[in-house]
């Protein structure tokens, strides 16, 4: 039985830098989806961790806010994560979208499909201004949660209408089923 449409916004930059793309997504996703989106701060590592492993299975979408490089990590509050250390299967199923500056390069996605299950994902290819970020998802959670269009669809038509009025090059990951 698939799961119903329910969305988790992970928030791994600090409050105090006053990037709260997280935040702005979580506010835009309760007024149509008020019992089906869960926002959480996360303040490190084990932390982060710990909320893959207990809640993120739960959710059919996962929206997750923070820092990244090119070199293949997310960089958190307290510590670093790469691929290799997220849950086994904790996003198993699941489109998982990245505001994460550069982690939509050089095979880290394929990586971390390996490791967690996803089976689409969105993310950037290039640095991204908070500011874009926050846009790009609001017209694509529109697209998929309240027109009810499929992952590709939504991501085509966000792409289409934003890609040329902000940087960050986002990219749609799809992966067949094993």
């Amino acid at each position: 039985m698939p799961r119903p449409t329910k969305v988790l916004v992970l928030e791994c930059i600090p409050h105090c830098h006053g990037r709260d793309e997280g935040l702005v997504l979580y506010h835009f996703l309760r007024m149509k989806m008020p019992s089906s989106v869960r926002y959480k701060v996360l303040k490190g590592k084990k932390d982060l961790i710990r909320t893959l492993e207990r809640t993120a299975p739960d959710y059919r979408m996962v929206h997750f806010s923070s820092h990244g490089h090119k070199e293949g990590y997310f960089s958190l509050v307290q510590g670093f994560l790469e691929a290799e250390e997220f849950p086994k299967n904790c996003f198993k199923g699941s489109e998982v979208t990245f505001s994460s500056c550069e982690v939509g390069r050089s095979g880290f996605m394929d990586r971390l499909r390996e490791q967690t299950g996803m089976s689409k994902a969105i993310a950037p290819m290039n640095d991204v201004v908070y500011i874009d970020a926050a846009m790009f998802y609001l017209h694509y959670y529109y697209f998929r949660c309240h027109k009810r269009y499929s992952a590709l669809n939504s991501f085509l038509r966000t792409d289409d209408k934003l890609s040329d009025k902000m940087k960050g090059g986002f990219r749609f990951f799809e992966w067949l089923r094993p």
